[in-house]
């Protein structure tokens, strides 16, 4: 990719309705903090970005209550479903010599429901390329192998085995299927450090890791409702970055954090952070994760998808629903991205603040605008 393309690429994110920022978005903290309270011992991650496109894909076939319950849960602003797509029609995907980001959705329908014709030329209009597939769930073996071949393709094969044939069966109606992979250089590299030390992965339970570090001038500061600290570590040649939240020594406060986050638009979770000198210590990690959302959708406000929705947009035949939705990804957080000099030495007559991530943290991967990713991680590995 030219530096030209990849620099204006990567800034996509500049591209959405700025107008959305004056009112809060609560989707990514909602579904986050339903997720993180059922999984609070194991590493997690998902894409809100990914499963709201593909959720917002639904709403452009739905009315009634469905297309209803669609625009509150996933805080669409607009008027009509044609500016929502406008706003939302980008493909977000980077690929090159610093950051890889892989953003896939699709929605599969059995092929015995023929799709409105209005539905195809819109998908194609805003999105470049089918919004639905047909997929024949009557043989489960085909369609999984159908739907893996599809993401595993776009996601440069970096997983495999993304839907297993025993999650569809003859009675699934809609299956949407989502996946991500994200891996990036930072802005100023960290380097490995010559000692081990202990990370906290609860009361009374440590383990040993290579921790990695730099000083740098990031944005940073006290988030004191949620009893945390952040910084924000800027990525290579792009406006993405990672904010890292950190509780306070008691673990337990991360579960504090999760449900207090439920009321917070994460995108604002920076407005009072500063610039300044700190010096960073952290573990590298990887996180592959899976998760069927039917529960979690059902639980902020998405229900009447999965009994009897109004998809008369999408095709006129009755009974169409939706069944499944499953989404996995990758996300490689790799710290010592190149072999320059140390970026550790400190100033003894002005000394950098200290963020030691020596314990659990949530992490979001972020731009002024959107939200990319967000997980936690118990335990680096």
């Amino acid at each position: 990719m030219a530096n030209g393309v990849g620099a204006s690429t990567l800034r996509l994110g500049l591209i959405i309705n700025a107008l959305s920022l004056g009112v809060a978005d609560l989707f990514v903290s909602e579904l986050y903090g339903e997720l993180s309270s059922k999984y609070v011992r194991e590493n997690i991650v998902i894409c809100p970005a990914s499963l709201r496109m593909g959720l917002i894909l639904l709403y452009i076939g739905a009315e009634g209550e469905a297309a209803a319950e669609l625009k509150n849960t996933l805080y669409l602003h607009g008027d009509t479903k044609t500016q929502i797509l406008e706003d939302h029609k980008k493909q977000i995907s980077i690929t090159n010599a610093d950051i890889t980001m892989q953003i896939s959705q699709k929605l599969y329908v059995d092929h015995k429901f023929k799709i409105d014709p209005h539905y195809i030329s819109t998908g194609w209009k805003y999105l470049s390329g089918p919004a639905v597939e047909p997929a024949h769930f009557e043989n489960p073996e085909s369609a999984a192998k159908h739907i893996c071949n599809q993401i595993e393709r776009h996601m440069l094969n970096k997983f495999k085995e993304t839907v297993a044939s025993s999650e569809i069966s003859s009675h699934t109606k809609i299956f949407l299927a989502s996946a991500f992979y994200f891996s990036g250089k930072w802005q100023k590299p960290f380097m490995k450090l010559g000692t081990r030390k202990f990370y906290n992965v609860m009361t009374g339970l440590h383990m040993s890791v290579t921790m990695y570090g730099k000083t740098d001038e990031v944005l940073h500061g006290d988030l004191p409702e949620l009893n945390a600290k952040g910084v924000e570590i800027p990525y290579k040649n792009s406006n993405i970055s990672m904010l890292i939240i950190l509780p306070e020594e008691n673990d337990n406060n991360l579960r504090h954090m999760e449900q207090v986050l439920r009321t917070v638009d994460f995108r604002t979770l920076n407005n009072n952070f500063r610039r300044g000198n700190v010096h960073i210590e952290m573990p590298r990690f990887r996180i592959e994760y899976e998760m069927d959302f039917n529960e979690v959708l059902k639980a902020i406000g998405l229900s009447s998808l999965f009994s009897n929705p109004d998809l008369s947009s999408l095709s006129r035949q009755m009974g169409l629903r939706l069944s499944n939705t499953k989404q996995k990804g990758v996300i490689e957080v790799n710290t010592n991205n190149d072999n320059g000099r140390s970026t550790i030495d400190d100033n003894p007559y002005n000394p950098p603040k200290k963020f030691i991530v020596d314990r659990q943290f949530i992490f979001i991967v972020k731009d002024p605008y959107m939200v990319y990713f967000v997980g936690h991680v118990i335990r680096p590995q």
